[in-house]
C-alpha cells in the first residue's frame, strides 16, 4: 500500500498536470483562432470611401429578375427595391439619409440581451435562446422603437438593411443556382431589404474544400460594391445561408463581428474556430437544424455546435426542426422578421456607452 501510495501522482502533481494541458489547448485554440481569422476576415470600407477603379456595369438577369455582378471570374446576383428592369434605380430619400448618417467605420457595439423568451412559444419551435427572442410574439418588436423604426421591414432612417445569401453544397449538380436566386426576388420586395446572392467558383465554397479565400474575396467585393450603389445602412448588414452556406454564415459573423449584425443557419455543419465574446460587439446568431439530419446529425453537430458557440459567449436562437431532415423548409422566411426587428448596432452603441 505504502508503495503505491508513493507511485500515485499527488494532487497537487495532477493539478499542475491538468492546468497544462488545459493552457496548451488554449494555446492550440487561440492559433487556430488566428490562422481563420486572417482568411475569413473582410476589409470592410468606410461608409464615404470611393473606389479608385470605376464601378463594375451591372445588368438585369432575365432568368433571376435581378441584377448580375460579375468580377474577376466570379458572379454574383443583386435583388431589391431600388432594382428595375433598366437596373439600379435612385431613392432620394434613402439616399439623403445614408448622407446624413456618420460617415466612417462602425463603431463598437452589441447585441442587448433581454428578458427570456417566451417558454410555450420556445417549445412550440423547438427553440433555445440565451437572450430575448429578437421578433416578440410575432416576429415584430415587443417595445416600441425596438426594431429601429423599421417594424420588420428593412428600410430604415440610414438606408436599406443588406443580405448575403449563401448557397449550400453541390451548386448546379442537385439543385439549380439560378433557381435558387430567383426564389429571393419576393423576399427582397417583402421585406425592403437588398439580398445579394454570390456564387462560389465551385460546386460549393473554396474555404470549405480546401481553406482557400477566393470565394471569400469576391464575397467581400459583394458587399463593398453594393454599398456604393445602394443607400445602405451599414449598421444592418446579415448573412444568411444553409448547410454549407451555413458553416459559412456562422463563422463569417463570428470573425467579422464589426460587419454582420446577424448570422442565420439552417443543417450547418462547423463555425470554423469562433473567437470569444470580448467587449460589447457580438452578432446575433440564429440556429435551425433537423431532428432526423442524416448528413450532419443533431446530435453529433448541430447540438454541439450550438454548445461551442454558447461557451464562446455568443446569443444563439436555436431552433429545432421537428420530424425534419438536412433539407429544411420555410426557415428563410421564419429568421427574417426576426433579424429585422433587431435594434441596429448603433443603437445599441448609445444605450451601452
Amino acid at each position: 500500500d505504502r508503495l503505491q501510495a508513493a507511485l500515485r501522482p499527488s494532487n497537487s502533481s495532477l493539478a499542475r498536470k491538468t492546468m497544462g494541458t488545459r493552457n496548451e489547448q488554449r494555446k492550440k485554440d487561440a492559433s487556430q483562432i488566428a490562422i481563420q481569422g486572417e482568411i475569413l476576415t473582410l476589409q470592410f470600407e468606410p461608409d464615404n470611401f470611393e473606389a479608385e477603379e470605376p464601378e463594375p456595369e451591372m445588368l438585369l438577369d432575365d432568368e433571376t429578375s435581378a441584377l448580375k455582378l460579375e468580377h474577376n471570374g466570379h458572379i454574383a446576383y443583386i435583388h431589391g427595391p431600388l432594382i428595375n428592369d433598366e437596373g439600379p434605380v435612385e431613392d432620394e430619400h434613402a439616399k439623403e439619409a445614408s448622407e446624413d448618417a456618420d460617415p466612417g467605420v462602425l463603431p463598437d457595439g452589441a447585441y442587448i440581451q433581454g428578458s427570456d423568451s417566451d417558454t410555450a412559444r420556445d417549445e412550440e419551435l423547438g427553440r433555445e435562446s440565451n437572450g430575448q427572442t429578437a421578433g416578440g410574439a410575432e416576429g415584430g418588436s415587443t417595445e416600441e422603437g425596438m426594431g429601429g423604426g423599421n417594424d420588420g421591414y428593412g428600410c430604415g432612417e440610414n438606408g436599406l438593411a443588406l443580405l448575403l445569401v449563401l448557397h449550400g453544397a453541390d451548386k448546379n449538380t442537385l439543385w439549380d443556382f439560378k433557381r435558387h436566386v430567383a426564389t429571393w426576388a419576393e423576399r427582397a420586395q417583402k421585406h425592403n431589404i437588398l439580398v445579394v446572392c454570390p456564387k462560389a467558383h465551385g460546386t460549393t465554397w473554396d474555404y470549405v474544400e480546401t481553406g482557400a479565400r477566393k470565394d471569400i474575396q469576391f464575397i467581400e467585393f459583394c458587399i463593398n460594391t453594393v454599398r456604393r450603389t445602394f443607400p445602405v445602412d451599414s449598421l444592418r448588414i446579415a448573412v444568411l445561408g444553409n448547410n454549407d452556406g451555413g458553416s459559412m454564415a456562422l463563422s463569417l459573423a463570428a470573425h467579422n463581428p464589426e460587419i454582420f449584425q446577424a448570422a442565420m443557419s439552417a443543417s450547418a455543419g462547423f463555425c470554423a474556430a469562433a473567437p470569444l465574446v470580448r467587449g460589447l460587439r457580438s452578432p446575433k446568431i440564429f440556429m435551425r437544424h433537423g431532428e432526423l439530419d442524416t448528413t450532419f446529425s443533431l446530435q453529433s453537430v448541430g447540438f454541439p455546435l450550438r454548445d461551442r458557440l454558447k461557451r464562446a459567449g455568443y446569443d444563439v436562437d436555436f431552433r429545432l426542426g421537428r420530424g425534419q431532415p438536412h433539407i429544411l423548409q420555410g426557415w428563410e422566411d421564419e429568421f427574417l422578421p426576426d433579424w429585422l426587428s433587431l435594434p441596429p448596432l448603433e443603437r445599441l452603441n448609445k444605450e451601452v456607452l
